[in-house]
C-alpha cells in the first residue's frame, strides 16, 4: 500500500470567513459556528487555533472561545439579531468575519 507523504508550510492567512454566515437559532439550541482561512498557497481549509471568537450581543449570545466547544453559539434567552466575529491575525494585521445570527424565544 502506497504511503501518502503530506508537506507543511507556514503559509500565512489572507482572508477568513464564517459560516453559517447567516442562520436563526431557537432557545434553548445551539449553533457551531466554523471558521475558514484563505492562505497564501492559495488554498482554503477550516481554521480553530489562532481564531478568537467574540459575541458582539452578548445579551443574545454567547460564543465558547476554547477547548472541543470552540465556536459553539449559546442563545441567553433573549430575541433579536446577534453578531459573532472571528478574528485572526496575519503579518498586516487583523482579519475579521462576521455570522449574523437571528434568535427566537418560543
Amino acid at each position: 500500500m502506497p504511503t501518502r507523504i503530506f508537506d507543511f508550510t507556514d503559509a500565512e492567512i489572507l482572508g477568513l470567513r464564517v459560516t453559517p454566515e447567516r442562520s436563526e437559532l431557537f432557545y434553548p439550541d445551539t449553533l457551531q459556528l466554523q471558521a475558514f482561512g484563505w492562505f497564501e498557497d492559495g488554498y482554503e481549509r477550516p481554521v480553530r487555533r489562532d481564531v478568537t471568537w467574540t459575541s458582539l450581543d452578548a445579551d443574545l449570545v454567547s460564543v465558547a472561545t476554547a477547548g472541543s466547544e470552540i465556536g459553539k453559539v449559546t442563545p441567553q434567552g433573549a430575541e433579536g439579531l446577534a453578531t459573532v466575529r472571528a478574528t485572526a491575525r496575519n503579518t498586516e494585521g487583523e482579519l475579521k468575519a462576521d455570522a449574523d445570527i437571528r434568535v427566537y424565544r418560543p
